[in-house]
């Protein structure tokens, strides 16, 4: 009985030390700490420095809607225009300068659903101007 239980004993320690992963990290993972793919267009992106973060343009001027209040008027535009939602996820949601060079530019909520599914094209991209007026972007 005693040495069934050392075998056991044994066997668990060793499969243990056999299946352990190695704490230090490879040089595969190394460069994926370095890079980030974008899974739908398979671009790799390197992960921006402090340096060109602060290089790149930026507004600086204090929002009149918030971030909150913006994507609960998205939101409710979009029950109100009958966009099923469910199977969609927020992507991303940032502040933009809207409109073309000619035109006077304005700023706006951005943002984007995009499908659990992954398919491409199949995203909604809803607008919210400043005044809280919401406006769906076309897609593909």
């Amino acid at each position: 009985m005693r040495t069934l239980i050392l075998s056991v004993a044994a066997i668990t320690c060793f499969g243990s030390i056999l299946f352990a992963q190695s704490s230090q990290p490879s040089s595969s993972s190394q460069n994926s700490q370095d890079t980030k793919v974008d899974s739908q267009s398979a671009i790799v992106d390197p992960i921006l420095t402090p340096e060109q973060i602060n290089k790149l343009p930026s507004i600086k001027v204090k929002p009149q809607l918030t971030l909150h209040r913006a994507l609960k008027i998205a939101e409710r535009y979009a029950q109100k225009e009958r966009f099923n939602l469910s199977s969609y996820f927020l992507l991303e949601a940032r502040m933009v300068q809207y409109g073309s060079e000619q035109n006077a530019k304005e700023l706006r909520w951005f943002f984007r659903w995009v499908n659990e599914t992954g398919a491409m094209g199949d995203y909604i991209e809803i607008t919210v101007s400043m005044k809280g007026k919401a406006t769906r972007l076309p897609s593909m």
